[in-house]
């Protein structure tokens, strides 16, 4: 058995020793982070492959944006530094409990990811884009009392392909769009760590570990209505929308080594 901090640093080699990943977002505009990636009703850019595919219906024709590769993509969540410095700090001499170690970071969800390579392209109802390799490692910790505490770990590398296609209808006022991931690849780590004291895990890794190839899709819908005017030079537009994602996930049950317990799930966000 190994503690939990040991085995931390482990999954934490894992992701910097492969040097790459693939965000959930894969990638994110400005307006979009700054509103939490809550943009679903309203997006009509690039983000609209990994949002709400719907949106691309509100480009205007002969309009779009294309950006060739490149070389790598850095994002971060809040608060991730801060929680592994916590836990490779967390002490076994037995004075606290985990959970009482980690209770400043109760309800924590946070992570990092690094994107290389990758490209989109998109055009008034089409859009499509590559994330040839990446990493991403993300970090929940749960302190429901102070006896017990649970940390999810996933560390994953992946890659794939995204085609998007999105048509109008009732002159704009509803859109409807379904995004395709045919290439998916995945292999990586995953392990729930939990323990009333001193959280532990099995020597043994690879029975958190797996990978495969497979697919994906998202089905997005959008709709307004006609701008209502408040004031002179002033409209209000009330916009709504909805996205299903991950209709054809695969979770790619195989494992690293002759362990059949192994998976890693699938493309989570």
């Amino acid at each position: 058995m190994k503690t939990f901090s040991t085995v931390f640093a482990a999954l934490i080699f894992f992701s910097s020793s492969a040097q790459a990943f693939a965000p959930q977002e894969w990638f994110a505009s400005a307006q979009s982070r700054s509103m939490g990636m809550a943009t679903t009703a309203i997006v009509n850019d690039f983000n609209s492959i990994y949002v709400n595919p719907a949106g691309l219906a509100l480009i205007e024709e002969g309009k779009g944006e294309l950006r060739l590769p490149q070389f790598a993509n850095l994002g971060i969540s809040s608060g991730f530094l801060d929680v592994i410095n916590t836990l490779k700090e967390l002490s076994s001499d037995g004075s606290l409990s985990v959970s009482q170690q980690l209770q400043s970071l109760d309800g924590t969800n946070t992570g990092l990811d690094i994107s290389l390579f990758d490209s989109y392209w998109t055009r008034h109802r089409f859009g499509a884009a590559v994330n040839p390799v990446g990493i991403q490692s993300t970090v929940r910790v749960r302190t429901p009392s102070l006896l017990f505490a649970q940390v999810d770990i996933f560390t994953v590398l992946q890659g794939g392909v995204a085609l998007a296609y999105a048509h109008p209808f009732f002159k704009n006022h509803l859109r409807i769009g379904l995004t395709w991931k045919p290439i998916i690849y995945r292999t990586g780590l995953r392990a729930e760590l939990e323990n009333q004291s001193i959280v532990t895990v099995s020597e043994d890794l690879s029975q958190y570990s797996g990978a495969g190839i497979g697919m994906d899709a998202d089905f997005g819908v959008q709709g307004n209505l006609d701008p209502y005017i408040v004031a002179e030079g002033a409209k209000l537009h009330i916009s709504s929308g909805f996205a299903i994602q991950n209709l054809l996930a695969s979770s790619f049950p195989l494992p690293f080594a002759s362990n059949d317990t192994g998976s890693v799930p699938a493309l989570q966000r």
